[in-house]
Order: structure tokens, then C-alpha cells, then sequence
């Protein structure tokens, strides 16, 4: 259900909500922080073979690099792209980061916090609420049950069986 969000003096924007976002948003989401991580973290290395032991296949070192600011900036300003689908700013949309030099900071700040509830489903970061615990929980026995499967359907595991007595044991 797209939002629509009062901003400064009689300004408004309208955004896509969590639910209106689509399989193709998050793939779109997911190809552009691959680049801005390449950006920052460099491309991963090719692996070489290892001087030592040539059948061995090592992934050289890299120089460490940095999230800096900058690109914190740009998954901001591609999320609000992204999520922006009308406002009443005589702006042109897609939202670009041009356009924070003309909004106010509080109606920066405001489009940022409206697109937190988008940004969260687009990292697979929702809030917890709802979703099953990925851990099993154990009861009081100590005995693990399935995810989704009830205690009467979830037996302790099976005595270890001890040979039986031979009748020609010596003594």
C-alpha cells in the first residue's frame, strides 16, 4: 500500500510501503549493493595456486578497504529512488541525489525514516515479530522438537540396545 508522508510546510511525498515492493525490486536491490560493495570492499581476488602445493587453490590477500560515508550515501539515495513514487516537490523522479541540495534537511530526514520499513523487507531485515524462530526450542527434557511439529509427534531418541546375555559366558 503505497504512503503518502507530510513533509516541510504544505510538501508531501508518496512511497511505496514494504508490501508494495516486488521480487524484481529486491533483485534490482540486491545487484546494486553488490556494487557499491565491490566498490568499497574491491573485487573478490582470483584464487592462485599455491607455490607450496600447486593442486591447492588460494585466494590471495587483499588490502582491507573501507564502508566509508559516501557509500552509505548511495544506498540512501537508491533506496529513496527506489521507493519514491510521487511528491509535490516540482522535482523530477526518479528521486536523485541532486535533489538534497533543494529539499530541507528535515524533509531529507523524514523520506529517510518513511523508507526504513522498504529498506528493511529489501535487506531481509523485517522486524522479528511474526517470523518463526530459526533455532529449535527445547523443553524441559532437554529433547529438540521440529520447527512446525507438535510434542506428541516428537519421540526421544531410541535406547542404545545392549547385547544380551550369553548363556556360555564363563565366570
Amino acid at each position: 500500500m503505497t504512503i503518502r508522508v507530510p513533509l516541510d510546510g504544505d510538501n508531501w511525498a508518496e512511497m511505496k510501503g514494504p508490501d508494495d515492493l516486488t521480487g524484481a525490486d529486491i533483485d534490482d536491490w540486491e545487484i546494486f549493493l553488490e556494487k557499491v560493495r565491490e566498490d568499497a570492499f574491491g573485487a573478490d581476488p582470483e584464487p592462485e595456486p599455491d607455490p607450496e602445493n600447486p593442486a591447492v587453490m588460494k585466494v590471495p590477500e587483499q588490502r582491507p578497504r573501507t564502508f566509508k560515508t559516501g557509500h552509505v550515501h548511495r544506498i540512501r539515495d537508491e533506496l529513496l529512488a527506489m521507493v519514491i513514487t510521487g511528491w509535490s516537490y516540482d522535482l523530477p523522479l526518479p528521486y536523485a541525489a541532486g535533489h538534497r541540495q533543494i529539499l530541507s534537511g528535515k524533509a531529507c530526514r523524514l523520506l529517510d525514516t518513511a523508507a526504513g520499513p522498504a529498506g528493511r523487507v529489501l535487506n531481509d531485515a523485517e522486524e522479528e515479530e511474526g517470523k518463526p524462530d530459526p533455532k529449535p526450542e527445547s523443553d524441559s527434557t532437554g529433547i529438540s522438537g521440529s520447527s512446525g511439529t507438535s510434542p506428541e509427534s516428537t519421540l526421544p531418541p531410541l535406547p542404545v540396545s545392549r547385547p544380551a546375555p550369553s548363556a556360555t559366558a564363563s565366570g
